[in-house]
């Protein structure tokens, strides 16, 4: 995975993170947050403190189903990527050395990935995958809504025990704000001195954050970074100052994308089962 760079106000979960990749059984886990929570970022912050003993593999199962399109190629596709891991994963633990950790950024599509609609046909990447998890040789970490976790995972008792949620809340106010002037003090379009000249000082921040908190369906703090990352994007290509009426305009523009990309969403593929 790419590495994360410092994350402020998840010290605790982090070290809770760490912890889990320690015991000496049960570490697999899964985030569950709302979208933009900071729950990969989370996972990559992990990633980057353990480099040494572990190192995280980002596993896209849409991307592989939708590449996929007979059934039997899907299983074969997962069955012989488990098989390869476990297998390193056990070779390094004799030799001591960094074992995989898988991580699935879409961890609700364990539960259904595969699935088709024959009555002879039932097996998911979730039932693939629960005989690994069972004697640990691989060691899974997912990411999802609290919604998605519900509908899927938390309904099959033996994958909740096996995949058990890790609730990432958003964070609050204060630690948002800092977090959004970490991001702009690095921004790589404009220099070290850019705050003075673009007229962006505390208070705008805050407003970044509170007019963020009116675009529905979104959560902080991926949405204050978008608006203040846009504004800052302006301000370097145009020189125009950063004022309340370009970050209303941008938070608007950023409302209609979202409404746009919902009514853009068309029929999900269905693997087919054939043979």
């Amino acid at each position: 995975m790419k590495a994360s760079k410092k994350i402020l106000g998840r010290e605790a979960e982090i070290e809770t993170l760490c912890d889990v990749l320690y015991k000496d059984r049960m570490r697999n886990i899964c985030l569950v947050g709302e979208p933009g929570v900071g729950k990969t970022e989370l996972v990559r912050a992990v990633a980057k403190i353990l480099y040494d003993q572990y190192e995280f593999i980002e596993l896209s199962l849409s991307s592989i189903v939708a590449s996929t399109e007979y059934r039997g190629e899907l299983e074969r596709k997962f069955v012989e990527g488990f098989d390869a891991v476990a297998k390193v994963n056990e070779s390094k633990a004799e030799e001591d050395k960094r074992k995989i950790i898988i991580f699935c950024d879409e961890a609700h599509l364990i539960s259904g990935a595969g699935e088709c609609n024959d009555k002879d046909c039932d097996l998911t990447i979730g039932q693939m995958l629960k005989p690994y998890l069972t004697n640990g040789t691989i060691t899974l970490w997912g990411a999802t809504t609290p919604r998605e976790y519900g509908k899927t995972i938390a309904v099959d008792g033996a994958l909740r025990r096996r995949l058990p949620p890790y609730v990432i809340s958003e964070l609050g106010e204060d630690t948002c704000i800092d977090i959004i002037e970490s991001f702009l003090d690095s921004h790589r379009s404009v220099r070290t001195s850019w705050r003075l000249s673009s007229g962006l000082d505390k208070e705008l921040i805050r407003y970044i954050y509170q007019r963020s908190k009116e675009i529905s369906g979104t959560y902080n703090p991926d949405i204050s970074i978008e608006i203040a990352d846009r504004c800052a994007a302006r301000f370097a290509r145009r020189g125009v100052k950063i004022n309340k009426s370009m970050i209303n305009n941008i938070a608007t523009d950023i409302e209609v994308e979202i409404l746009t990309s919902k009514n853009m969403e068309g029929p999900k593929k269905k693997v087919s089962h054939h043979g």
